[in-house]
């Protein structure tokens, strides 16, 4: 999904890029020219004048890619973050529903990790596991393709 915006940014991008390696080559066929010891020194400080407006043509436009991309990027990163609250407060939702309808007391997620990435459930013995019913309950108005339930890693087992 999110590669989705990448590449539709990447498409609206690709203009002003184009646009942005002409300028440069015009500029640097200009700056060569100016060079050019057959010219009248008129003629060369026409042509080194041109450059550096040509130049300063160049710089604007990358600055402004360089803002736009920018930009892109924080609208991109907002959106993600929508999603994934989005996708957090159902999971909560389906979660403390379960928990009631089952009576536990406590529910613990035993992917977390704390900030020194030591899991933070380390032992449990006798706990009843309710992924695979968040799962279902998650899954249930979900096309029938993606509502398969998600295989566990290897080496996980359930505990009950």
């Amino acid at each position: 999904m999110f590669g989705v915006f990448r590449d539709r940014d990447n498409a609206h991008h690709a203009g002003p890029a184009a646009q942005g390696e002409r300028g440069s080559d015009q500029a640097q066929k200009i700056g060569q020219a100016s060079q050019d010891p057959i010219l009248a020194p008129d003629a060369r400080a026409k042509k080194q004048a041109e450059f550096v407006e040509k130049q300063k043509e160049v710089r604007a436009l990358e600055q402004e890619m360089t803002e736009f991309q920018q930009r892109r990027q924080n609208q991109l990163r907002q959106e993600e973050v929508q999603l994934q609250r989005g996708l957090y407060e159902e999971i909560v939702g389906v979660v403390r529903e379960k928990s009631k309808a089952d009576g536990l007391d406590f529910v613990f997620d035993k992917t977390g990790v704390s900030m020194s990435t030591v899991p933070v459930l380390l032992y449990y013995k006798d706990a009843e596991d309710i992924t695979d019913k968040v799962i279902v309950e998650l899954n249930k108005n979900a096309p029938a393709a993606a509502a398969a339930p998600a295989t566990k890693p290897a080496g996980e087992t359930k505990e009950k």
